[in-house]
Protein backbone atom coordinates (compact mmCIF):
# COMPACT_ATOMS: atom_id res chain seq x y z
CA UNK A 1 0.00 0.00 0.00
CA UNK A 2 1.36 3.45 -0.95
CA UNK A 3 2.05 6.02 1.78
CA UNK A 4 -1.01 8.10 0.82
CA UNK A 5 -3.21 5.01 0.97
CA UNK A 6 -1.85 4.20 4.41
CA UNK A 7 -2.46 7.79 5.58
CA UNK A 8 -6.03 7.71 4.29
CA UNK A 9 -6.71 4.36 5.93
CA UNK A 10 -5.25 5.56 9.23
CA UNK A 11 -7.37 8.69 9.22
CA UNK A 12 -10.51 6.75 8.46
CA UNK A 13 -9.90 4.27 11.27
CA UNK A 14 -9.31 7.13 13.69
CA UNK A 15 -12.49 8.91 12.62
CA UNK A 16 -14.68 5.82 13.18
CA UNK A 17 -17.49 7.27 11.06
CA UNK A 18 -21.07 5.99 11.08
CA UNK A 19 -22.30 3.87 8.20
CA UNK A 20 -24.87 5.66 6.08
CA UNK A 21 -24.86 4.11 2.60
CA UNK A 22 -23.31 1.55 0.29
CA UNK A 23 -19.83 2.87 -0.54
CA UNK A 24 -17.72 2.87 -3.68
CA UNK A 25 -14.59 0.72 -3.63
CA UNK A 26 -11.67 2.01 -1.60
CA UNK A 27 -9.49 2.33 -4.72
CA UNK A 28 -12.04 4.69 -6.28
CA UNK A 29 -12.07 6.92 -3.20
CA UNK A 30 -8.26 6.94 -3.02
CA UNK A 31 -8.01 7.94 -6.68
CA UNK A 32 -10.41 10.85 -6.17
CA UNK A 33 -8.43 12.09 -3.19
CA UNK A 34 -5.12 11.77 -5.03
CA UNK A 35 -6.52 13.83 -7.89
CA UNK A 36 -7.61 16.48 -5.42
CA UNK A 37 -4.07 16.64 -4.03
CA UNK A 38 -2.45 17.09 -7.46
CA UNK A 39 -4.93 19.42 -9.11
CA UNK A 40 -8.62 18.92 -8.37
CA UNK A 41 -11.36 20.86 -10.08
CA UNK A 42 -12.00 24.30 -8.63
CA UNK A 43 -15.26 23.12 -7.12
CA UNK A 44 -13.45 21.10 -4.48
CA UNK A 45 -10.21 23.11 -4.14
CA UNK A 46 -9.62 24.69 -0.77
CA UNK A 47 -7.58 24.55 2.38
CA UNK A 48 -6.07 21.35 3.77
CA UNK A 49 -8.82 21.28 6.40
CA UNK A 50 -11.48 21.42 3.70
CA UNK A 51 -9.77 18.64 1.72
CA UNK A 52 -9.58 16.53 4.90
CA UNK A 53 -13.33 17.03 5.35
CA UNK A 54 -13.88 15.63 1.86
CA UNK A 55 -11.62 12.72 2.75
CA UNK A 56 -13.68 11.91 5.86
CA UNK A 57 -16.97 12.20 4.00
CA UNK A 58 -15.81 9.78 1.35
CA UNK A 59 -14.13 7.63 3.99
CA UNK A 60 -17.38 7.16 5.83
CA UNK A 61 -18.71 5.45 2.73
CA UNK A 62 -15.57 3.39 2.38
CA UNK A 63 -15.81 1.99 5.91
CA UNK A 64 -19.46 1.17 5.29
CA UNK A 65 -18.38 -1.51 2.86
CA UNK A 66 -15.48 -2.85 4.88
CA UNK A 67 -17.61 -5.00 7.19
CA UNK A 68 -17.90 -2.85 10.34
CA UNK A 69 -14.96 -4.53 12.03
CA UNK A 70 -14.62 -4.23 15.79
CA UNK A 71 -11.77 -1.75 15.44
CA UNK A 72 -14.09 0.64 13.59
CA UNK A 73 -16.74 1.00 16.31
CA UNK A 74 -16.42 2.67 19.68
CA UNK A 75 -18.10 0.86 22.56
CA UNK A 76 -21.02 2.57 24.20
CA UNK A 77 -22.73 1.97 27.51
CA UNK A 78 -23.74 -1.68 28.06
CA UNK A 79 -27.44 -2.53 27.93
CA UNK A 80 -28.26 -3.53 31.50
CA UNK A 81 -31.09 -5.80 32.66
CA UNK A 82 -34.50 -4.25 33.21
CA UNK A 83 -34.44 -4.85 36.94
CA UNK A 84 -30.75 -4.11 37.42
CA UNK A 85 -31.41 -2.92 40.97
CA UNK A 86 -32.66 -6.37 41.99
CA UNK A 87 -29.66 -8.49 42.90
CA UNK A 88 -29.85 -11.89 41.22
CA UNK A 89 -29.23 -14.88 43.47
CA UNK A 90 -28.01 -18.37 42.50
CA UNK A 91 -30.87 -20.05 44.41
CA UNK A 92 -33.79 -17.76 43.53
CA UNK A 93 -36.06 -17.61 40.49
CA UNK A 94 -34.02 -18.19 37.29
CA UNK A 95 -30.71 -18.07 39.13
CA UNK A 96 -27.55 -16.38 37.85
CA UNK A 97 -25.63 -16.94 34.60
CA UNK A 98 -22.87 -19.54 34.67
CA UNK A 99 -19.62 -17.86 33.51
CA UNK A 100 -18.72 -20.89 31.40
CA UNK A 101 -21.74 -20.26 29.15
CA UNK A 102 -21.25 -16.56 28.39
CA UNK A 103 -19.13 -17.01 25.28
CA UNK A 104 -20.86 -16.11 22.02
CA UNK A 105 -21.34 -19.13 19.73
CA UNK A 106 -19.33 -19.29 16.53
CA UNK A 107 -22.60 -19.21 14.58
CA UNK A 108 -23.09 -16.03 12.50
CA UNK A 109 -25.80 -14.72 10.18
CA UNK A 110 -25.04 -11.91 7.74
CA UNK A 111 -27.30 -8.87 7.97
CA UNK A 112 -29.25 -8.25 4.73
CA UNK A 113 -27.99 -4.65 4.61
CA UNK A 114 -24.43 -5.36 5.73
CA UNK A 115 -22.61 -4.26 8.85
CA UNK A 116 -21.84 -6.43 11.88
CA UNK A 117 -23.31 -9.93 11.62
CA UNK A 118 -25.92 -11.40 13.92
CA UNK A 119 -24.88 -13.88 16.57
CA UNK A 120 -26.17 -15.56 19.71
CA UNK A 121 -25.17 -17.20 22.93
CA UNK A 122 -26.93 -19.73 25.11
CA UNK A 123 -26.59 -18.64 28.72
CA UNK A 124 -27.09 -21.41 31.25
CA UNK A 125 -28.06 -20.51 34.79
CA UNK A 126 -27.53 -21.91 38.26
CA UNK A 127 -31.14 -23.18 38.32
CA UNK A 128 -31.14 -25.26 35.17
CA UNK A 129 -32.41 -22.62 32.75
CA UNK A 130 -30.97 -21.94 29.32
CA UNK A 131 -31.52 -18.43 27.95
CA UNK A 132 -30.95 -17.52 24.31
CA UNK A 133 -29.52 -14.08 23.69
CA UNK A 134 -29.22 -12.80 20.12
CA UNK A 135 -28.01 -9.52 18.65
CA UNK A 136 -25.36 -7.89 16.49
CA UNK A 137 -21.83 -9.13 17.14
CA UNK A 138 -18.74 -6.95 17.36
CA UNK A 139 -15.39 -8.16 18.67
CA UNK A 140 -16.92 -11.37 19.97
CA UNK A 141 -19.63 -9.59 21.97
CA UNK A 142 -23.36 -9.55 21.32
CA UNK A 143 -25.31 -6.32 21.59
CA UNK A 144 -26.99 -3.48 19.70
CA UNK A 145 -25.92 -0.68 17.39
CA UNK A 146 -26.49 3.02 17.93
CA UNK A 147 -28.15 3.61 14.57
CA UNK A 148 -31.52 4.92 13.45
CA UNK A 149 -33.61 5.60 16.54
CA UNK A 150 -31.49 3.52 18.93
CA UNK A 151 -29.20 5.13 21.53
CA UNK A 152 -29.78 8.56 19.99
CA UNK A 153 -27.91 7.34 16.89
CA UNK A 154 -24.56 7.63 18.69
CA UNK A 155 -22.86 5.33 16.18
CA UNK A 156 -21.50 3.08 18.93
CA UNK A 157 -21.80 -0.59 19.78
CA UNK A 158 -23.64 -1.35 23.03
CA UNK A 159 -22.97 -4.86 24.40
CA UNK A 160 -25.70 -6.76 26.20
CA UNK A 161 -25.09 -7.63 29.82
CA UNK A 162 -25.66 -11.35 30.54
CA UNK A 163 -28.73 -10.53 32.62
CA UNK A 164 -30.48 -9.03 29.59
CA UNK A 165 -30.85 -12.53 28.19
CA UNK A 166 -31.89 -14.08 31.48
CA UNK A 167 -35.66 -13.76 31.50
CA UNK A 168 -36.00 -12.87 27.84
CA UNK A 169 -35.98 -16.25 26.10
CA UNK A 170 -35.40 -18.80 28.85
CA UNK A 171 -36.40 -22.46 28.79
CA UNK A 172 -35.93 -25.40 31.11
CA UNK A 173 -33.40 -27.92 29.87
CA UNK A 174 -34.52 -31.52 29.55
CA UNK A 175 -33.67 -34.40 31.90
CA UNK A 176 -30.30 -34.83 30.15
CA UNK A 177 -29.39 -31.14 30.22
CA UNK A 178 -30.28 -30.61 26.53
CA UNK A 179 -32.03 -27.48 25.34
CA UNK A 180 -34.87 -27.47 22.85
CA UNK A 181 -36.20 -24.00 22.11
CA UNK A 182 -37.55 -23.70 18.58
CA UNK A 183 -39.62 -20.78 17.37
CA UNK A 184 -40.23 -19.23 13.99
CA UNK A 185 -39.22 -15.78 12.82
CA UNK A 186 -39.88 -12.69 14.89
CA UNK A 187 -39.78 -9.05 13.85
CA UNK A 188 -36.82 -7.22 15.37
CA UNK A 189 -35.10 -3.89 14.83
CA UNK A 190 -32.01 -3.94 12.63
CA UNK A 191 -29.97 -2.34 15.41
CA UNK A 192 -30.67 -5.37 17.64
CA UNK A 193 -32.01 -3.32 20.54
CA UNK A 194 -35.51 -4.80 20.45
CA UNK A 195 -33.99 -8.14 21.53
CA UNK A 196 -33.05 -6.60 24.90
CA UNK A 197 -35.45 -6.25 27.80
CA UNK A 198 -35.24 -2.61 28.84
CA UNK A 199 -35.95 -0.87 25.55
CA UNK A 200 -38.39 1.44 27.35
CA UNK A 201 -35.35 3.45 28.50
CA UNK A 202 -34.06 4.00 24.96
CA UNK A 203 -35.18 6.37 22.23
CA UNK A 204 -36.57 4.00 19.67
CA UNK A 205 -39.39 3.52 17.18
CA UNK A 206 -42.59 1.49 17.42
CA UNK A 207 -42.44 -2.14 16.39
CA UNK A 208 -45.61 -4.03 15.35
CA UNK A 209 -48.45 -3.55 17.85
CA UNK A 210 -46.45 -0.95 19.81
CA UNK A 211 -47.50 2.66 20.26
CA UNK A 212 -44.88 4.03 22.62
CA UNK A 213 -42.85 6.56 20.65
CA UNK A 214 -45.28 7.92 18.09
CA UNK A 215 -43.10 6.94 15.15
CA UNK A 216 -43.37 3.60 13.42
CA UNK A 217 -40.16 1.75 12.61
CA UNK A 218 -39.41 2.00 8.87
CA UNK A 219 -39.46 -1.41 7.22
CA UNK A 220 -35.85 -0.82 6.15
CA UNK A 221 -34.88 -0.77 9.84
CA UNK A 222 -36.56 -4.10 10.61
CA UNK A 223 -35.45 -7.69 10.20
CA UNK A 224 -37.08 -11.10 10.41
CA UNK A 225 -34.97 -13.18 12.79
CA UNK A 226 -35.31 -16.88 13.54
CA UNK A 227 -33.08 -18.36 16.23
CA UNK A 228 -33.17 -21.18 18.72
CA UNK A 229 -31.86 -24.61 19.63
CA UNK A 230 -33.06 -27.89 18.12
CA UNK A 231 -31.31 -30.34 20.44
CA UNK A 232 -28.48 -32.81 19.73
CA UNK A 233 -30.51 -35.08 17.42
CA UNK A 234 -31.49 -32.48 14.82
CA UNK A 235 -29.70 -33.08 11.50
CA UNK A 236 -30.92 -30.21 9.34
CA UNK A 237 -33.33 -27.30 9.17
CA UNK A 238 -35.20 -26.77 5.91
CA UNK A 239 -36.03 -23.13 5.18
CA UNK A 240 -38.48 -21.75 2.64
CA UNK A 241 -38.98 -18.01 2.15
CA UNK A 242 -40.11 -15.83 -0.77
CA UNK A 243 -39.77 -18.59 -3.35
CA UNK A 244 -36.34 -19.71 -2.18
CA UNK A 245 -35.61 -22.97 -0.34
CA UNK A 246 -32.42 -24.14 1.31
CA UNK A 247 -31.16 -26.30 4.18
CA UNK A 248 -29.21 -25.21 7.25
CA UNK A 249 -27.07 -27.52 9.35
CA UNK A 250 -27.67 -27.07 13.10
CA UNK A 251 -24.65 -25.67 14.93
CA UNK A 252 -22.92 -27.36 17.85
CA UNK A 253 -24.26 -29.77 20.48
CA UNK A 254 -27.28 -27.52 21.12
CA UNK A 255 -28.35 -27.71 17.47
CA UNK A 256 -28.41 -23.91 17.32
CA UNK A 257 -29.76 -21.99 14.34
CA UNK A 258 -29.81 -18.29 13.46
CA UNK A 259 -31.31 -16.73 10.33
CA UNK A 260 -31.69 -13.06 9.35
CA UNK A 261 -34.01 -11.89 6.56
CA UNK A 262 -35.03 -8.45 5.27
CA UNK A 263 -38.45 -7.43 6.52
CA UNK A 264 -41.09 -7.51 3.75
CA UNK A 265 -43.31 -4.52 3.15
CA UNK A 266 -45.92 -4.07 5.88
CA UNK A 267 -43.89 -5.85 8.56
CA UNK A 268 -43.97 -2.82 10.84
CA UNK A 269 -47.69 -3.31 11.58
CA UNK A 270 -49.66 -6.26 12.90
CA UNK A 271 -49.29 -8.51 15.95
CA UNK A 272 -46.38 -7.94 18.27
CA UNK A 273 -43.11 -9.44 17.00
CA UNK A 274 -44.83 -12.11 14.92
CA UNK A 275 -43.95 -12.21 11.24
CA UNK A 276 -47.19 -12.64 9.32
CA UNK A 277 -47.98 -15.22 6.64
CA UNK A 278 -47.26 -15.30 3.78
CA UNK A 279 -44.42 -12.90 4.61
CA UNK A 280 -42.54 -15.22 6.95
CA UNK A 281 -40.10 -18.08 6.55
CA UNK A 282 -41.26 -21.67 6.96
CA UNK A 283 -38.90 -23.80 9.05
CA UNK A 284 -38.95 -27.60 9.18
CA UNK A 285 -36.58 -29.51 11.47
CA UNK A 286 -35.41 -33.04 10.62
CA UNK A 287 -34.13 -35.56 13.18
CA UNK A 288 -31.83 -38.61 13.10
CA UNK A 289 -34.70 -41.09 13.31
CA UNK A 290 -36.19 -39.73 10.08
CA UNK A 291 -38.97 -37.74 11.75
CA UNK A 292 -39.58 -34.07 11.08
CA UNK A 293 -41.90 -31.32 12.22
CA UNK A 294 -42.76 -27.74 11.43
CA UNK A 295 -41.23 -25.19 13.79
CA UNK A 296 -44.14 -23.21 15.28
CA UNK A 297 -44.40 -19.48 14.74
CA UNK A 298 -43.68 -17.08 17.57
CA UNK A 299 -47.35 -16.74 18.55
CA UNK A 300 -48.41 -20.35 17.95
CA UNK A 301 -49.15 -22.79 20.75
CA UNK A 302 -48.50 -25.87 18.62
CA UNK A 303 -45.47 -27.84 19.66
CA UNK A 304 -42.90 -29.44 17.45
CA UNK A 305 -42.16 -32.74 19.19
CA UNK A 306 -38.40 -33.27 19.09
CA UNK A 307 -36.57 -36.56 19.01
CA UNK A 308 -34.09 -37.23 21.80
CA UNK A 309 -35.53 -34.68 24.27
CA UNK A 310 -36.86 -35.94 27.62
CA UNK A 311 -39.13 -33.45 29.39
CA UNK A 312 -40.26 -35.87 32.09
CA UNK A 313 -39.43 -35.18 35.74
CA UNK A 314 -39.46 -38.90 36.34
CA UNK A 315 -42.06 -40.79 38.40
CA UNK A 316 -44.79 -38.67 39.97
CA UNK A 317 -44.42 -38.02 43.67
CA UNK A 318 -47.00 -39.24 46.17
CA UNK A 319 -48.35 -37.49 49.27
CA UNK A 320 -46.65 -40.14 51.42
CA UNK A 321 -43.25 -39.24 49.96
CA UNK A 322 -43.79 -35.58 50.85
CA UNK A 323 -45.55 -35.89 54.22
CA UNK A 324 -43.73 -34.24 57.12
CA UNK A 325 -44.72 -32.55 60.43
CA UNK A 326 -45.55 -28.84 60.08
CA UNK A 327 -45.12 -26.41 62.97
CA UNK A 328 -46.64 -22.94 63.37
CA UNK A 329 -45.89 -20.17 65.85
CA UNK A 330 -46.97 -16.57 66.38
CA UNK A 331 -44.79 -13.47 66.87
CA UNK A 332 -46.15 -9.99 67.63
CA UNK A 333 -43.46 -7.96 65.90
CA UNK A 334 -41.31 -9.26 63.10
CA UNK A 335 -40.32 -7.81 59.73
CA UNK A 336 -40.11 -9.98 56.66
CA UNK A 337 -42.09 -12.43 54.62
CA UNK A 338 -43.80 -11.98 51.27
CA UNK A 339 -47.10 -10.05 51.46
CA UNK A 340 -49.72 -12.77 51.07
CA UNK A 341 -52.53 -12.69 48.57
CA UNK A 342 -55.88 -12.89 50.35
CA UNK A 343 -59.23 -13.92 48.89
CA UNK A 344 -62.79 -14.34 50.11
CA UNK A 345 -63.68 -16.40 47.08
CA UNK A 346 -64.80 -13.35 45.09
CA UNK A 347 -62.14 -10.73 45.59
CA UNK A 348 -58.41 -10.76 46.13
CA UNK A 349 -56.09 -8.17 47.65
CA UNK A 350 -52.54 -7.89 48.90
CA UNK A 351 -52.70 -7.31 52.64
CA UNK A 352 -50.19 -4.86 54.14
CA UNK A 353 -47.43 -4.99 51.51
CA UNK A 354 -45.03 -3.07 53.80
CA UNK A 355 -41.98 -4.61 55.41
CA UNK A 356 -42.47 -2.86 58.75
CA UNK A 357 -42.39 -5.08 61.85
CA UNK A 358 -45.78 -6.46 62.76
CA UNK A 359 -47.67 -9.63 63.70
CA UNK A 360 -46.71 -12.72 61.75
CA UNK A 361 -47.18 -16.46 61.65
CA UNK A 362 -44.05 -18.56 61.18
CA UNK A 363 -44.62 -21.91 59.47
CA UNK A 364 -41.71 -24.36 59.57
CA UNK A 365 -41.14 -27.89 58.27
CA UNK A 366 -38.36 -30.09 56.98
CA UNK A 367 -38.69 -30.70 53.25
CA UNK A 368 -38.37 -34.33 52.24
CA UNK A 369 -38.20 -33.37 48.54
CA UNK A 370 -36.05 -30.55 47.22
CA UNK A 371 -36.91 -27.85 44.68
CA UNK A 372 -33.67 -27.50 42.68
CA UNK A 373 -35.23 -25.68 39.70
CA UNK A 374 -38.19 -23.34 39.05
CA UNK A 375 -40.35 -26.39 38.37
CA UNK A 376 -41.56 -26.89 41.92
CA UNK A 377 -42.31 -24.82 45.02
CA UNK A 378 -43.84 -24.97 48.48
CA UNK A 379 -46.68 -22.70 49.62
CA UNK A 380 -48.84 -22.21 52.70
CA UNK A 381 -52.62 -21.97 52.52
CA UNK A 382 -54.47 -20.55 55.53
CA UNK A 383 -58.18 -20.45 56.39
CA UNK A 384 -59.43 -18.11 59.08
CA UNK A 385 -62.78 -16.80 60.38
CA UNK A 386 -64.37 -13.79 58.71
CA UNK A 387 -64.82 -11.11 61.34
CA UNK A 388 -65.23 -7.31 61.33
CA UNK A 389 -62.10 -5.56 60.15
CA UNK A 390 -60.51 -8.79 58.93
CA UNK A 391 -60.67 -9.39 55.21
CA UNK A 392 -61.19 -12.78 53.71
CA UNK A 393 -61.71 -16.37 54.71
CA UNK A 394 -58.71 -17.90 52.95
CA UNK A 395 -55.24 -16.85 52.02
CA UNK A 396 -52.32 -18.50 50.30
CA UNK A 397 -48.67 -17.54 50.31
CA UNK A 398 -46.34 -18.97 47.70
CA UNK A 399 -42.55 -18.95 47.87
CA UNK A 400 -42.50 -16.15 45.35
CA UNK A 401 -40.21 -16.14 43.54
CA UNK A 402 -39.28 -19.79 43.66
CA UNK A 403 -36.28 -20.82 45.76
CA UNK A 404 -33.85 -23.69 45.70
CA UNK A 405 -34.57 -26.02 48.62
CA UNK A 406 -32.45 -29.08 49.28
CA UNK A 407 -33.86 -32.42 50.37
CA UNK A 408 -33.88 -32.46 54.17
CA UNK A 409 -33.61 -28.67 54.46
CA UNK A 410 -35.60 -26.85 57.14
CA UNK A 411 -38.03 -24.43 55.45
CA UNK A 412 -39.36 -21.29 57.12
CA UNK A 413 -42.31 -19.34 55.70
CA UNK A 414 -43.12 -15.99 57.34
CA UNK A 415 -46.71 -14.80 56.82
CA UNK A 416 -47.59 -11.17 57.76
CA UNK A 417 -50.99 -10.80 59.47
CA UNK A 418 -53.64 -8.15 59.86
CA UNK A 419 -53.55 -6.88 63.42
CA UNK A 420 -57.36 -6.98 63.74
CA UNK A 421 -57.68 -10.65 62.78
CA UNK A 422 -58.09 -13.10 65.65
CA UNK A 423 -59.52 -16.58 66.10
CA UNK A 424 -58.41 -19.95 64.75
CA UNK A 425 -56.00 -20.12 61.85
CA UNK A 426 -56.01 -23.53 60.19
CA UNK A 427 -53.92 -24.31 57.17
CA UNK A 428 -51.64 -26.62 55.28
CA UNK A 429 -48.36 -26.62 53.40
CA UNK A 430 -48.70 -27.52 49.71
CA UNK A 431 -46.20 -28.77 47.16
CA UNK A 432 -46.66 -27.64 43.56
CA UNK A 433 -44.77 -28.99 40.55
CA UNK A 434 -44.86 -28.88 36.76
CA UNK A 435 -43.02 -31.03 34.26
CA UNK A 436 -40.34 -29.68 32.00
CA UNK A 437 -41.94 -28.28 28.89
CA UNK A 438 -41.35 -27.15 25.34
CA UNK A 439 -42.85 -23.82 26.35
CA UNK A 440 -40.43 -21.25 27.87
CA UNK A 441 -41.02 -19.54 31.20
CA UNK A 442 -41.23 -22.44 33.66
CA UNK A 443 -41.32 -20.20 36.73
CA UNK A 444 -44.10 -18.06 35.29
CA UNK A 445 -46.15 -21.16 34.49
CA UNK A 446 -45.58 -22.60 37.95
CA UNK A 447 -46.51 -19.43 39.84
CA UNK A 448 -49.40 -18.77 37.48
CA UNK A 449 -50.89 -22.15 38.37
CA UNK A 450 -50.44 -21.45 42.07
CA UNK A 451 -52.14 -18.05 41.76
CA UNK A 452 -55.11 -19.49 39.83
CA UNK A 453 -55.48 -22.19 42.46
CA UNK A 454 -55.49 -19.64 45.28
CA UNK A 455 -57.90 -17.23 43.58
CA UNK A 456 -60.34 -19.97 42.65
CA UNK A 457 -60.03 -19.23 38.94
CA UNK A 458 -60.84 -21.96 36.40
CA UNK A 459 -57.81 -24.17 36.09
CA UNK A 460 -57.84 -27.69 34.74
CA UNK A 461 -54.73 -29.24 36.17
CA UNK A 462 -53.04 -31.32 33.51
CA UNK A 463 -51.01 -34.47 33.73
CA UNK A 464 -47.86 -32.37 33.85
CA UNK A 465 -48.90 -30.63 37.10
CA UNK A 466 -49.00 -31.78 40.72
CA UNK A 467 -50.52 -30.33 43.88
CA UNK A 468 -49.98 -32.35 47.06
CA UNK A 469 -50.48 -31.70 50.79
CA UNK A 470 -47.26 -31.86 52.81
CA UNK A 471 -48.78 -31.34 56.26
CA UNK A 472 -51.41 -29.42 58.23
CA UNK A 473 -51.32 -26.96 61.13
CA UNK A 474 -53.61 -24.86 63.35
CA UNK A 475 -53.18 -22.05 65.89
CA UNK A 476 -55.56 -19.88 67.98
CA UNK A 477 -54.91 -16.14 68.19
CA UNK A 478 -56.64 -14.19 70.98
CA UNK A 479 -58.45 -10.88 70.44
CA UNK A 480 -55.59 -8.92 72.01
CA UNK A 481 -52.91 -10.64 69.95
CA UNK A 482 -51.73 -7.21 68.77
Amino acid sequence: MRSLDREIAARLRQAKPQVEATPPPFATVATLIQRSESGPPRAIRGSRRQRFGVLLALGALTLAGSGWGASQLLSGAPVSPTFAWVKAKPTVALGVPLPSSLKVLGLRAADPAGGPPWGMRIIRTSRGQACIQAGRVVDGRVGALGTGYAFHADGRFHPFAPGVGVGLECSQVDAGGNLYHARGAITASADGLSLAENTFERVHCDLPDQHNWGVRCPTSQLRLLAFGALGPDATRLSVSFQGRSFDVRPYGPEGAYLLAFPAPKGTNVGPYFGAQAPHRPTLTVHFRDGSSCLVPEANDTDECKPEGIDFSNGPKLTAAELATPVHVSYTKRLAGGEPPLTTDGQHSVVVDPTTKPGPVLIVTFRARVGTPAPLSAYAAEIHRPVIAGCFGGSRLLSQEPTHTIASGQRVRIVIPLQATCHGRYAGRVLYFAIDRSLQPGSEERLLGGISRRMLGLPHNRGRDEQELTVGRFAIDLPVDHR
